[in-house]
């Protein structure tokens, strides 16, 4: 049985670089038709526009579409694979909705308010403004263009009047 955690070298998260984020489906997908369809959906897409997906932090390349076809159509390393990738959680907002019938509905005003007190905006945007300023990263700035041209003994030549 293989270590999933080894999926590579000690720097490679495996949470990240799972089959199921190579082809962009959850683990619900179960059906080998829809996984072989997205399988050369996501072919196509990195042969056209190589770079555009990622796979953690790299590239995500043929190998590694290939990689997880062969992992999400094996039984048992499909469970492995599991493993990693989370389900999504959903919020258990069902007692909220439950009570949001019993609440009263706010009294909103039928026209906002016109903005007051704004001359803070005006440091806010300063502020950030420097931060930014600082976080830039440094500009080579070429030398300034100097002349070369060896200097005469007795000073540079006047020039003539053409009078």
């Amino acid at each position: 049985m293989t270590n999933i955690w080894k999926k590579g070298p000690l720097t490679t998260n495996p949470y990240y670089e799972t089959a199921f984020k190579a082809l962009g489906i959850t683990r619900d997908v179960t059906s080998l038709a829809e996984i072989g369809q997205k399988v050369e959906e996501r072919r196509q897409a990195v042969g056209s526009v190589p770079g555009f997906y990622t796979l953690g932090e790299r590239e995500l390349t043929q190998e590694d579409i290939t990689n997880a076809r062969q992992i999400l159509f094996n039984p048992t390393r499909r469970i492995l694979e599991e493993l990693l990738e989370h389900k999504p959680e959903r919020l258990q907002v069902d007692e909220i909705e439950r009570l949001q019938a019993w609440l009263p509905m706010p009294d909103w005003p039928d026209e906002m308010p016109s903005p007051r007190h704004l001359k803070f905006l005006l440091r806010v945007v300063q502020e950030f403004a420097l931060e930014y300023l600082k976080n830039l990263p440094p500009v080579k700035v070429p030398p300034f263009p100097v002349n070369v041209d060896p200097i005469p003994p007795f000073g540079l030549p006047e020039e003539a009047d053409d009078d």
